[in-house]
């Protein structure tokens, strides 16, 4: 993973130079498939998708967004990601969906300037599934915190078996230094808000504040940095109810490992935590109930010191900062950052809740 310097386009301006290029994709793709048509499935601010029609089969096809974000996706990460994907459903863990090999070309291409990944299509997937926002029970909640232990459960037993993909390969996202990189980057993303000057003052403002949050979590929180004992650990780093889908049987099957990294298990038990006791996208307040209910269950499956407070609590907080540093317009600023109070107001209620 690498961060770019280059001006990021707005989530619009991505849209239409996508569509200007479809035909392009189109002559690209067929180096690879027989595709006679490109649907459009879902174009948005990170990712975007498309149904392709080939003579004999669908497949959905993933454009990796580098336009509206500094990220850079290289392609040794996406590489590992979709070897790692299939090396889990390879080894017995049937929830996933691993994008397609292709002999000697591998899972991963370059197209038309972007990075493609080709899934089989399954049409019984259903949307909305019952684990998003506003349909979600307290059980649905429940299966998908016990759901992700499975994953990484799965992901441990894999270290030792797997040659290729080696964790090793995938560095770590996540120590002080890069904390830091992160608010330095929300503060240079804030510089290129141009849509609502207004709030402009208020933003920079809450950036300010958002990295004196991050030199106190480093402070009062080393082991969060520690480097990671369990090699071979690979988290999702995007467990959200949108990449919970659910097929024709209703089995759940865990999508969008494009933000895999190498960390510990409770950087994901946060994210997914804080995913689904509330709105998406990071939005305001949570239901700190749901929020504790989902990472009981978690707990609830793992063993005595696989989950340790010191490194959850400023979990929690470091994903929201995340999120605020991946933020385009400001008023995401301003309503993650609503979060982000939230999560530091309620850190003793979380406590609480998580050692009941």
């Amino acid at each position: 993973m690498d961060f770019g310097s280059h001006r990021c386009l707005t989530p619009s301006e991505w849209k239409m130079s996508l569509r200007r290029i479809t035909y392009d994709l189109i002559e690209s793709l067929r180096s690879v498939l027989d595709v006679r048509a490109l649907i459009e499935v879902d174009v948005r601010s990170w990712n975007a998708s498309f149904k392709a029609v080939c003579n004999s089969n669908l497949y959905f096809i993933k454009i990796i967004n580098e336009e509206t974000s500094d990220i850079k996706r290289t392609y040794r990460d996406l590489s590992f990601v979709a070897k790692y994907t299939a090396t889990l459903k390879e080894t017995g863990f049937d929830n996933v969906i691993p994008p397609c090999y292709f002999g000697g070309r591998g899972y991963v291409h370059r197209l038309s300037g972007y990075w493609v990944l080709i899934y089989p299509w399954v049409s019984s997937l259903n949307k909305p599934n019952r684990f998003e926002f506003g349909y979600a029970t307290p059980g649905d909640i429940t299966e998908a915190a016990i759901l992700l232990f499975k994953l990484h459960t799965a992901s441990r037993a894999i270290q030792k078996e797997v040659v290729s993909p080696r964790v090793r390969d995938l560095p770590s996202a996540k120590n002080p230094s890069n904390w830091l990189l992160e608010s330095d980057r929300l503060w240079h993303s804030v510089e290129r808000i141009n849509s609502y000057r207004k709030g402009l003052r208020k933003v920079k403002r809450i950036t300010r504040m958002a990295r004196r949050c991050c030199e106190e979590i480093i402070k009062n929180y080393p082991e969060f940095f520690e480097e990671n004992p369990m090699e071979g650990l690979v988290i999702h780093g995007d467990y959200r109810p949108s990449n919970l889908l659910v097929d024709s049987k209703n089995k759940p099957l865990i999508v969008d490992f494009d933000l895999a990294y190498k960390d510990f298990p409770e950087t994901d038990v946060a994210y997914g935590a804080l995913c689904f006791s509330g709105p998406p996208w990071f939005f305001g307040k949570r239901d700190w109930r749901r929020c504790s209910l989902f990472t009981s269950a978690y707990l609830s499956h793992s063993e005595s010191g696989d989950i340790k407070m010191e490194r959850l609590l400023p979990a929690f907080v470091w994903v929201v900062l995340r999120a605020l540093s991946l933020s385009f317009k400001d008023e995401q600023v301003v309503r993650r950052f609503e979060l982000l109070k939230d999560v530091i107001k309620n850190s003793n209620r979380i406590s609480e809740y998580i050692r009941r």
